[in-house]
């Protein structure tokens, strides 16, 4: 149980001071943010903020605090600026801070509502609770350019907001506590600190509003670049989804991008996954998607075959898109023996003494287009349908089949 150390002061005004508790801070209109967990948990963490922060049931007043994990009893201690103890927490027992001034900062980062802090057995787990939008104020500018058109910033606000509605619904990161992590897994998220007035205006003037498919909260996934053509999310992961439609995509400038792999850095990778096919001689793409990306690649060996598919080969390759085609120093050799053979074949036989050539490879050039899975909006896309005059509904439209937007 909590020992408390600290005098309980001012109670009634700071009551009015700091209406959230540790209670309401489940309410189902909040979400809850994974900041430092599992391996990243923090052996302490200090919390500053321009108001009074007040925790638990201590309602004095402090700028900033401390909370320091005891390796020893697996539980937290916090204390003020003066390193006095305020209270200790045993392990596995959450504590929330908030302040008057509506936020909170530690590590050079701020965040809005409250910071929860929990020891668990890795050390201090973080956690920010606050509101969806005040949560998507900080995704937007993180995650599109906060110089692009109005209506570019408003589809993407929607696509953000539906997405972590669709998130807080799945059993993502229920087991670690929380709705959704900072990361490229969920979405970029870095706090107040990176807000910009033009992506805040966006989650404003589009208040609430997510993608619904009948009765369903569409997981709006987007990427950076289509390639020019979207994907069906069942040629990319695993299920079809009827909104995640395979067509051209004619607002989406293609970028291309070149990536060359050695037979041997190739041998390399499937070494540090535990695999090994002898030397790597070819890379040959077996099944495509209509779009052109590949659903199926065969790394051929001199022991053996390795095969992946579907987002797989982006993850293994670390390539931008799965929407390329291979070359090979290969494709040479193979080229030069077919014109000896042709050579042959048109004078008498036995004139010509066909070298010996494998026709393996030793080099492979991955020449793609776009970047990401191209599942959803193509965030070029939607800049370029911005420029063009589109409104948001209408972009949203293009990208999310037969879904309409709705308020949450």
């Amino acid at each position: 149980m909590r020992k408390n150390i600290a005098k309980f002061i001012f109670i009634l005004s700071a009551l009015f001071l700091f209406p959230f508790s540790s209670a309401n801070a489940q309410s189902a209109d909040l979400i809850r943010v994974g900041i430092y967990y599992g391996t990243t948990s923090k052996a302490s963490v200090a919390l500053n903020a321009e108001g009074t922060i007040a925790f638990a049931d201590d309602y004095s007043s402090y700028n900033s605090v401390k909370a320091e994990y005891n390796s020893e009893s697996g539980g937290m201690s916090v204390y003020n600026a003066e390193n006095v103890l305020l209270a200790e927490f045993s392990k596995n027992e959450p504590c929330v801070f908030s302040s008057d001034c509506g936020w909170l900062g530690t590590d050079s980062l701020s965040y809005r509502g409250q910071i929860e802090i929990t020891a668990v057995s890795s050390g201090l787990k973080v956690i920010n609770i606050l509101s969806l939008d005040d949560y998507i104020c900080g995704v937007l500018p993180n995650e599109i350019y906060p110089s692009w058109g109005e209506e570019a910033l408003k589809a993407a606000a929607v696509a953000a907001r539906s997405f972590t509605a669709a998130k807080v619904k799945s059993t993502n990161h229920s087991g670690d506590g929380f709705d959704v992590c900072t990361t490229t897994h969920c979405q970029v998220y870095r706090g107040m600190g990176t807000e910009k007035a033009s992506t805040n205006k966006a989650v404003q003037d589009t208040a609430g509003e997510i993608l619904k498919y009948g009765n369903t909260i569409v997981s709006a996934v987007y990427s950076a670049n289509s390639g020019g053509y979207t994907e069906g999310s069942e040629n990319v992961w695993y299920a079809s989804t009827p909104y995640y439609v395979s067509k051209p995509d004619p607002y989406t400038e293609p970028n291309t991008w070149t990536v060359t792999y050695t037979s041997k850095e190739v041998e390399q990778k499937l070494s540090r996954l535990g695999k090994s096919i002898g030397k790597v001689q070819n890379i040959r793409i077996d099944e495509t998607a209509p779009s052109g990306r590949a659903t199926k690649l065969t790394i051929v060996g001199s022991d053996g075959n390795y095969t992946l598919t579907k987002d797989g080969i982006r993850s293994f390759f670390e390539l931008k898109s799965t929407l390329f085609t291979i070359t090979s120093n290969g494709e040479v050799v193979k080229s030069l023996i077919a014109a000896i053979i042709e050579m042959e074949n048109s004078v008498e036989s036995g004139a010509f003494k066909i070298p010996s050539l494998s026709g393996s490879a030793d080099v492979f050039n991955f020449n793609g287009k776009g970047y990401g899975h191209g599942v959803g909006m193509s965030q070029w896309g939607c800049k370029n349908m911005a420029d063009m005059g589109f409104n948001y509904r209408e972009i949203l439209s293009f990208y999310f089949e037969r879904t309409s937007i709705e308020q949450l």
